[in-house]
């Protein structure tokens, strides 16, 4: 399938790009981290991480307890693409609740957003004069579906319900990621030892 980008494709990879920058940033508080959630994930999104289910909670647990040890970060984009919306495609479903007025159908808006990114975290303990780190690469492919305040229903699960009519999603972005698929990779930064003599070299004539 080819990629396209367009006017809503740069403003929709950018809002992906900045919501997942605010996610893996060091020194983001609580309220902030819940706040980027909120703001970039439906309640019932669907994570899948290495190939295993994780919950949003989960999810999100593993992103501070990662932080916790580090006393700083930084993060490099390597790579970003989207991928059009298909005309057939207007339906988004929530379990056994099925959404179709509620979707924005516009055949050139983005839909899927997919790329990969390394965070590098600085630990709070040292090797000689640094500290250790560790590097994480991220892949990820995320799915995006625009959503609009729905009138009022009956039938409509409240988790969905809420952040529907949220008037972050009235007045703001609409989007929010229904579904996330993540590849992880964690390793240790070499250790770049200087002044340490390599194995059989001779030793400096007295």
């Amino acid at each position: 399938m080819s990629t396209t980008t367009t006017s809503s494709a740069d403003s929709l990879t950018s809002w992906v790009q900045t919501g997942f920058t605010t996610l893996y940033s060091f020194n983001t508080t609580d309220t902030e981290l819940q706040s980027s959630f909120d703001a970039l994930f439906s309640p019932k999104v669907k994570i899948l991480v290495n190939f295993k289910d994780v919950t949003l909670d989960a999810f999100k647990a593993d992103i501070k307890n990662r932080d916790s040890p580090a006393v700083g970060s930084s993060i490099v984009w390597k790579e970003l693409i989207e991928v059009p919306k298909s005309e057939s495609e207007s339906d988004v479903s929530f379990g056994p609740v099925s959404f179709h007025l509620f979707v924005v159908d516009t055949p050139s808006q983005t839909e899927i957003v997919a790329g990969w990114f390394i965070v590098t975290r600085s630990l709070k303990f040292r090797i000689r004069v640094g500290h250790a780190q560790t590097i994480e690469t991220i892949a990820f492919s995320a799915k995006n579906v625009p959503l609009c305040p729905a009138p009022p229903q009956t039938n409509i699960d409240p988790a969905i319900h809420r952040i529907i009519r949220d008037a972050s999603v009235k007045s703001g972005n609409q989007q929010r990621i229904v579904e996330l698929f993540q590849t992880v990779s964690d390793q240790a930064a070499p250790i770049h030892l200087q002044g340490v003599p390599s194995e059989g070299s001779a030793s400096p004539a007295a």
